[in-house]
């Protein structure tokens, strides 16, 4: 080491660093020591000094050394929470609270903090209890409470969505009236699917603070999130008369209730489109107000040029998205189709990165009003627009209804109309949408021949397993999609089924399983049909994608809901895994995409035209061993042949519909 003396207080400080990670207390020590004799006000040498007290027990010294580093160069969060720390250890709670509190005001996301102060305070909580000082100690619960709360927020930050959920329970626990760690565990609770407990969490906040148009509101979410549009159009109305202005509440009853239309087989096809074209009347109504529409684009109206496209509404981290569109937009033909992706949700950099790999450019769409993301895609020049999201969480149709291209489309992620007249085409097949449905869009339909979309499955599907009746002597059925798309006909179809083969099972797997009152609701529906709660399992599915499909190895036959159907990716990757799904057509859009499908692999022996062919296919099917384990060995084969897994010729036929498209555009002119 270099003569002490020759060095300057900075490389001091710098030595003794290297010597203290080393365990070298008594040399660094002494460097630091050195180096405030050069220079007083060194405030790193005091901060290290204070260190090495604390860690000898010193902390009167320790308190000293972090109050002159704050007071030479100012408060960090560092700096107050080495003061925090050393004033709870010597139990002067109030500055030692002091502290903690500046430390998370400058740094709202320092754990370490909010987790020591709440832990600090709830101490002082039981120490009062002892005492009997029960008004005191009422007074620190909900102190310590707060700090749970401000946990919580941080591990949000963090991502550590387990640990935020295990603060704010530390703060119910604490506080059982504090409105915000309800409303923060039902947000959670909603997030991971377990609707019936984000529902009993938000009632809790509401009924706490009745007036507050946020928790209102958010019970709709969770009402909404049980397929009960109704009752959450009432807790909507009842959030916009306590705050007019709260936007997300008319919002919510203005869009989202629409894609749950789907669920209900009591509304008929014209209830659902009627509920759209009042959307859409209102969405024109706003667009005509922000008054931003051209009379004329200035786009080149030569029919035959490179056309600059664009997907609106990506969610990076969907299914549908990896496995329908990604094969699409990479098969394009980049001579005459230049591809922008448009994310408006984002799950992960790898996902994102992903996306990048595959068109010519991707956006994450910022958070701009309408009005200005219709200026900026106006002026990027696009010639077509293709909707991907319908009326889906986080969706642009508000863009859509400014008219942002000369061509605007509708494709792949929602199930019926938009409702606006401003979106020109639905692209669809004459399965999904046979002569006639025209009458339940706003949109002109576009239909393509073999199918609507393509299918790329997941590079992390297992292997098929060999049928497992064979070695059970008895079929297991199985659904994995969305439960809350389980209708009441779809009970007593399936529990028929169940009652026609007495030893068969039904496997069903989704993440609402997790909710404990969601898996009782659902095993009580079948009780009352008379299916024993043993012969329906249900599931939560793992994270990892590939053990999710290997759960199909433990299914015979596939039953599809109605009159909502699985959605395309669900009964695709049954299909990739071996499993036969039975499917019935309806007589709207959202309940013939499983018929599409199954058109395009020939399997349409397994489609129903009604509930009794239904039971009938199912329970035949059932009854033929053999027949079930040619289709299990041979499905992938079929499907790689089928114009479902083709995914050069449809891009080649898609973007022929856009071409067609966009000639007519240009006659129009």
């Amino acid at each position: 080491m270099s003569d002490a003396a020759a060095l300057s207080p900075t490389d001091l400080v710098e030595q003794g660093r290297a010597l203290h990670r080393a365990g070298r207390l008594d040399e660094a020590e002494s460097l630091y020591a050195k180096a405030l004799a050069q220079d007083e006000d060194c405030a790193e040498a005091h901060q290290l000094l204070a260190v090495i007290a604390g860690q000898r027990g010193r902390f009167d010294e320790a308190i000293a050394g972090f109050r002159r580093t704050i007071a030479l160069e100012g408060p960090t969060p560092d700096r107050l929470f080495n003061l925090a720390e050393a004033y709870r250890v010597t139990r002067q709670f109030q500055p030692a609270l002091d502290a903690y509190t500046q430390a998370v005001t400058i740094d709202a996301g320092y754990i370490a903090a909010y987790r020591n102060c709440a832990a600090m305070v709830e101490e002082a909580t039981e120490e009062a209890r002892a005492r009997g000082d029960t008004a005191t100690a009422d007074r620190l619960a909900k102190l310590a409470a707060h700090y749970w709360v401000g946990l919580g927020h941080a591990c949000l930050r963090g991502h550590d969505t387990a640990a935020a959920e295990s603060a704010y329970r530390c703060a119910v626990a604490l506080d059982p009236n504090g409105t915000e760690a309800h409303n923060c565990l039902g947000a959670i609770a909603l997030a991971a699917r377990r609707p019936i407990e984000a529902e009993t969490c938000f009632r809790r906040a509401q009924e706490l603070e009745p007036r507050s148009p946020l928790y209102v509101s958010n019970l709709g979410d969770a009402l909404l999130n049980q397929a009960r549009t109704e009752e959450a159009g009432e807790q909507y109305r009842h959030a916009i008369e306590v705050d007019p202005s709260f936007a997300q509440a008319r919002i919510n009853l203005e869009e989202r209730t629409l894609l749950w239309l789907h669920h209900r087989s009591d509304l008929r096809p014209r209830e659902v489109f009627a509920a759209h074209l009042e959307w859409g009347r209102l969405a024109i109504q706003r667009a005509k107000e922000a008054g931003d529409r051209p009379a004329r684009f200035a786009n080149s109206r030569d029919p035959d040029r490179p056309l600059k496209i664009g997907y609106v509404g990506l969610d990076t981290g969907s299914r549908l998205a990896k496995s329908c569109l990604a094969p699409l937009v990479s098969n394009h033909d980049r001579t005459y189709f230049q591809a922008t992706l448009y994310a408006t949700a984002a799950s992960g950099s790898a996902d994102a990165r992903y996306f990048k790999r595959l068109g010519d450019r991707f956006v994450l769409l910022p958070l701009l009003r309408a009005k200005e993301a219709a200026r900026m895609m106006r002026g990027a020049g696009f010639d077509v627009l293709i909707d991907i999201a319908g009326h889906q969480p986080r969706n642009r149709l508000d863009i859509f209804a400014l008219k942002p291209a000369p061509v605007t489309v509708s494709w792949l992620g929602y199930p019926d109309t938009t409702g606006l007249p401003t979106v020109d085409y639905r692209i669809t097949d004459e399965t999904a949408d046979p002569l006639g449905a025209e009458e339940l869009y706003t949109e002109r339909l576009y239909r393509l021949r073999s199918g609507s979309f393509v299918y790329r499955p997941p590079d992390e599907a297992p292997e098929i397993s060999p049928v497992p009746a064979l070695g059970s002597s008895e079929v297991t059925f199985g659904n994995f999609d969305d439960p809350l798309k389980i209708s009441p006909e779809t009970v007593q179809t399936w529990s028929s089924i169940l009652h026609a083969r007495p030893r068969a099972r039904l496997m069903l797997m989704a993440p609402e399983f997790a909710d404990v009152a969601f898996t009782k609701r659902i095993h009580s529906v079948f009780q009352a049909a008379g299916v024993s709660a043993t012969r329906v399992q249900l599931r939560w599915p793992p994270e990892d994608i590939g053990e999710q499909l290997r759960a199909y190895n433990a299914v015979d036959i596939g039953l599809d809901t109605f009159p909502y159907n699985g959605a395309p990716t669900t009964i695709c990757e049954a299909l990739w895994m071996g499993v036969p799904v039975i499917t019935l057509t309806g007589d709207r859009p959202c309940a013939r995409t499983s018929t599409s499908v199954l058109s395009q692999v020939g399997l349409e022996r397994l489609d129903s035209q009604s509930t009794s062919e239904y039971v009938e296919t199912a329970v035949e099917l059932a009854a033929d061993l053999e027949r079930l384990q040619n289709l299990r060995t041979g499905m992938r084969d079929r499907m790689r042949v089928s114009p479902l897994m083709d995914a050069r010729d449809f891009a080649r036929r898609f973007e022929a519909a856009l071409r067609d498209m966009w000639r007519q555009w240009c006659k129009s002119g």
